[in-house]
């Protein structure tokens, strides 16, 4: 397994490499930070994992990985504590990560940040658990395997997790994603914004060998609509050279599947739906879902295209799917935030910035709402 399959996501690996389609940035975004803050999630908090109640059996491992996908947030320092037992105190959690120099790793999980999985034990005790905690990077430097706060502690987590036995029942892969908006972060919403929380996702890797399995994680706090993915399966765009044709297969609604017609909201995550293999046709498109207008239409699309393949820049980890292939299974992580409405550059400038794409009449800039297809399940190479 080579060095970017056991790193953080880097946003820098795309700070000169940013694919705009649309107003839609495909892969990590850029932010103000430029020192290190990638690399491997590793498992060095054995301490609290070996020290369980006497008697305690082993029942088996939780894989789990997480995601940064709040907007704008910082890097994030990853704490986990077991709780032994039911009334049983909290046990002194371990600072999980590592730093990489040969990816400019300080062992923290950066915005937007996806990591590898985790085996997490997991003990027959009753009531055993795990309390995740993510920690700014400011308020609690990374210490490889150090100590962290406990919950007395004056130091306070921006994002906690309860991970008990009775909710991950059936479970044997999960992503942890941390999600909403941060105080003191650029984002506006038309009402309240979605306070910071843990989305916790089952995750399925069973591979269907006749296609490939999708599915859509939304984690865009502030589009004030539900939405819908769409595909134009025989239409061909290069953007570079500036081919367009299309056949005559209309745009369909391929997620969320077909019995939610209510559109997916902030926190939801689709079904996987099956697909056949796309690699060198087909465009996706991201629509509002509105009442009394047909799926797909063309006046309610907000986001896209998308063509495959999709044109993802050189140097990209291979977990980030440029082709849907048989047997790949891919967890699509949408995030980002929606910019303000604006019709030229000055209400963007008196907003949150950018720059105003008038055709989607919206602000845009590096914390425009981005896709990033992550494959859970690489299918054979051909």
């Amino acid at each position: 397994m080579n060095s970017l399959r056991n790193s953080w996501f880097r946003h820098a690996w795309f700070r000169h490499a940013a694919l705009l389609v649309g107003s839609l940035s495909l892969g990590a975004c850029s932010t103000a930070r430029t020192e290190p803050d990638v690399g491997p999630l590793l498992d060095t908090a054995r301490a609290p994992f070996e020290s369980q109640d006497s008697g305690a059996r082993l029942t088996g491992y939780l894989q789990v990985r997480l995601a940064n996908l709040s907007p704008a947030a910082p890097n994030l320092t990853i704490c986990l504590s077991t709780i032994a037992g039911t009334g049983a105190p909290e046990t002194t959690g371990r600072i999980l990560g590592q730093p990489d120099a040969a990816t400019g790793s300080d062992g923290t999980l950066p915005f937007p940040g996806v990591s590898p999985y985790v085996p997490v034990p997991i003990y027959d005790t009753p009531g055993f658990g795990y309390v995740m905690r993510l920690f700014s990077r400011d308020d609690l430097p990374f210490a490889l395997a150090g100590p962290c706060p406990d919950a007395a502690s004056d130091i306070m987590p921006l994002f906690t997790a309860n991970l008990s036995t009775a909710s991950l029942a059936g479970v044997s892969r999960a992503t942890v994603i941390a999600a909403g908006v941060l105080p003191g972060t650029p984002v506006s919403c038309a009402g309240t914004c979605p306070a910071p929380q843990i989305i916790l996702i089952p995750d399925d890797p069973t591979p269907n060998p006749a296609g490939a399995r999708v599915r859509l994680v939304h984690a865009i706090p502030n589009v004030p609509v539900p939405i819908e993915v769409c595909l134009d399966a025989d239409e061909v765009i290069n953007i570079g050279g500036g081919m367009f044709s299309n056949g005559p297969l209309p745009r369909t609604r391929v997620l969320p599947e077909a019995s939610d017609t209510n559109g997916m909201v902030f926190g939801e995550t689709s079904e996987f739906i099956d697909t056949p293999p796309l690699r060198n046709s087909g465009v996706l498109y991201v629509h509002a879902v509105m009442s009394g207008v047909p799926s797909c239409n063309a006046a309610t699309q907000i986001l896209g295209p998308f063509p495959f393949p999709l044109p993802v820049p050189s140097g990209t980890p291979a977990d980030v799917a440029r082709t849907l292939d048989a047997g790949d299974v891919i967890t699509a992580f949408a995030f980002g935030r929606a910019g303000n409405p604006c019709t030229d550059d000055t209400m963007c400038i008196a907003a949150l910035g950018g720059v105003c794409n008038t055709t989607r009449g919206m602000c845009v800039d590096a914390l425009s709402p981005s896709v990033l297809p992550w494959q859970d399940v690489r299918g054979p190479m051909e």
